[in-house]
C-alpha cells in the first residue's frame, strides 16, 4: 500500500535539495527510518541516496521486493560499489541519528575520503513545511487518537476516593 503519491514524495526532495545546496553539500545519506519513510514511503533496511543535482535512489538490503511495492521511487538491491558512485563531492549524513559505527561504515567501507557533513538542519526545515495531503492524515490521525481516547474512558472504572 502506498501512503503518499511520487508528486507528494517529490515535493519533499526538492525542498530537502534547495536546504543542502545551500549548505554547499552535493549528496546526502539516509538511513534512519524516520527519514527513509519521509522520503519514499517506505522502511525497509537500506540507504536513500540524494543528489542535489542528480537522482535520488533507495537501496534496500531487505525486503527489496515490498520496497518497490510501497514506494513510488526508484528501488534498487543495496549495492556498496553503486551508492560509492553516487557520493559526489561534499557528502552529508544526519549527525543527529546517524550512529558512530554507521558513518565509519560509509566513509571507510565506501572509501570516501571526505568527512561527511551535517544534514540534520536541513532535514529539520523541510519537514516543518507541510503539504496539504501531509495536513489532511495529521488530522485524520488526530480524530482517531480521541475516538481511542474516548472509548478508553469507557472502559477504565473510576472509583473516587474516600
Amino acid at each position: 500500500m502506498r501512503l503518499f503519491g511520487v508528486e507528494e514524495l517529490e515535493n519533499r526532495l526538492e525542498r530537502f535539495k534547495n536546504y543542502l545546496s545551500k549548505l554547499e553539500i552535493e549528496t546526502a545519506v539516509l538511513t534512519s527510518n524516520p527519514d527513509l519513510y519521509y522520503f519514499t514511503g517506505s522502511v525497509q533496511k537500506g540507504t536513500l541516496v540524494v543528489q542535489v543535482n542528480g537522482e535520488t535512489i533507495y537501496f534496500v538490503r531487505k525486503n527489496y521486493d515490498r520496497a518497490c511495492r510501497e514506494s513510488p521511487l526508484e528501488v534498487r538491491k543495496w549495492n556498496g560499489d553503486e551508492i560509492k558512485t553516487m557520493i559526489k563531492g561534499h557528502w552529508s549524513m544526519p549527525m543527529d541519528v546517524t550512529t558512530v559505527s554507521e558513518y565509519f561504515f560509509y566513509k571507510s567501507k565506501l572509501s570516501l575520503n571526505a568527512d561527511a557533513k551535517d544534514c540534520s538542519q536541513a532535514l529539520a526545515l523541510t519537514k516543518t513545511v507541510k503539504s496539504e495531503e501531509e495536513a489532511a492524515l495529521m488530522k485524520r490521525a488526530g480524530k482517531i487518537n480521541i475516538s481511542i481516547m474516548e472509548y478508553a474512558k469507557t472502559c477504565l472504572l473510576y472509583t473516587s476516593p474516600s
